[in-house]
């Protein structure tokens, strides 16, 4: 949930409470996915993954995540007629969620 607070101090307050408070965030096991999914398919991004929720990413940030995402989603994600198992929707899941950040 989002959730959107308003200062009236001056117009850089009124910035910083919205941005405070729109931040999204994941939820553990969303964490841990994508956490295990970096890990094998681009290690090299694991340490961006500590400022996922705390800074807007940059559009190459996101991409370079759910890029990861997706890899492992086609590596192990799919059945044999290429339909998801529960693991690649929660992966899917995960790609679409990863817009907000």
């Amino acid at each position: 949930m989002i959730r959107v607070a308003y200062s009236v101090c001056s117009p850089l307050g009124i910035f910083a409470s919205w941005f405070c408070e729109c931040m999204a965030t994941l939820a553990q096991d969303e964490r841990e996915l994508l956490h295990h999914a970096v890990a094998e398919r681009q290690a090299e991004l694991l340490p961006l993954l500590s400022q996922v929720g705390l800074r807007p990413l940059t559009g190459d940030e996101r991409e370079e995540l759910r890029g990861a995402l997706v890899e492992e989603m086609t590596s192990a994600g799919l059945r044999a007629d290429d339909e998801p198992t529960d693991y690649g929707r929660r992966l899917d899941d995960l790609i679409g969620r990863l817009a907000a950040f």
